[in-house]
């Protein structure tokens, strides 16, 4: 069966020189489409030009939302598109993400060896690296209660197995999506891709982030040190969604034992460390207190 395969990328109020710059990276990979899912952004008419413009170079479909509902929702709008043209596979992608021009076919060379070695393969990703400090992202494995950092430069296997991997250049096979079902919206935004593959992993599927391709991925506005340990630092209403969808998470009853006991005792270290380096306090003290509570409250979407 030849593979089809459909680019997701969702964009929110992108700056349009360096999101054209993006979709140039996109334009030059095999994938059969791009479809770009616009989150109710103050520049959408400007995005839906650009499109317009590079349409000639590859088909790229557009769906422009009227509201805001959060990338789990926009990426479920996507994947719809790619259902309705019967692809095999998608690649989700946030705004931001360049790629190299040979980056599917090598996840879908990698993905086509685990299968062959009989591996039930949920997703495969890159490994990821800070743009602002070219260290390696570590991947996390979970087994029972306890927590493995895996730092891709010191793992001799070329596809490493992990709990989870980021949805941005995630290669899914929609038959995975339509037995695992679609993204979960009501978080809005944060832990959409922990959740899913925790799903996935409940239906017997592995994840997977390969070292044979990378990607440049800033997570946070910035990194800091702070009691020995190297943190993201997010913004207020981030924070929010993190801790809000977090304690979320540790009711689902196909999250990791291992994975909710991080939830509850990283809380408070956590909120500790960030309240020591934002400048910020007032507004993080409101927002961290609003996620707990909503957490705990189990409510959902858009905050408000």
């Amino acid at each position: 069966m030849t593979n089809k395969i459909f680019s997701i990328i969702v964009t929110f109020n992108p700056d349009l020189l360096q999101f054209a710059d993006v979709l140039e990276f996109h334009l030059n990979t095999n994938v059969d489409s791009l479809v770009i899912v616009d989150n109710d952004s103050n520049n959408s008419l400007e995005i839906h030009d650009l499109i317009q413009k590079l349409t000639k170079k590859k088909s790229i479909i557009f769906v422009n939302l009227t509201k805001n509902e959060g990338i789990a929702y926009a990426q479920n709008e996507g994947i719809k598109k790619a259902f309705e043209s019967n692809c095999t596979h998608i690649v989700l992608f946030d705004q931001d993400s360049k790629i190299p021009h040979d980056f599917v076919e090598n996840l879908l060379e990698q993905e086509n060896e685990l299968n062959i070695l009989g591996y039930k393969v949920g997703a495969i990703g890159p490994v990821y690296i800070d743009p602002r400090t070219k260290n390696f992202y570590p991947l996390i494995r979970i087994k029972g209660i306890f927590i493995k950092k895996v730092w891709p430069e010191r793992e001799s296997e070329k596809n490493i197995k992990a709990s989870f991997i980021i949805a941005s250049g995630s290669l899914i096979k929609t038959s995975t999506i339509k037995e695992v079902g679609l993204m979960d919206d009501s978080l809005f935004i944060d832990c959409v891709d922990i959740e899913w593959c925790f799903r996935a992993a409940s239906k017997g599927y592995l994840l997977f982030a390969s070292k044979s391709t990378e990607i440049s991925h800033a997570i946070g506005d910035k990194r800091v040190r702070s009691l020995g340990r190297e943190i993201s630092i997010h913004s207020p209403l981030r924070r929010y969604y993190m801790i809000r969808n977090n304690l979320i998470l540790s009711k689902i009853q196909w999250v990791p034992l291992g994975y909710r006991a991080r939830i509850v005792f990283g809380l408070v270290l956590n909120v500790s460390i960030h309240l020591f380096d934002v400048s910020f306090k007032k507004e993080y003290v409101k927002f961290t207190f609003k996620g707990i509570l909503d957490g705990i409250l189990n409510k959902k979407g858009a905050y408000r």
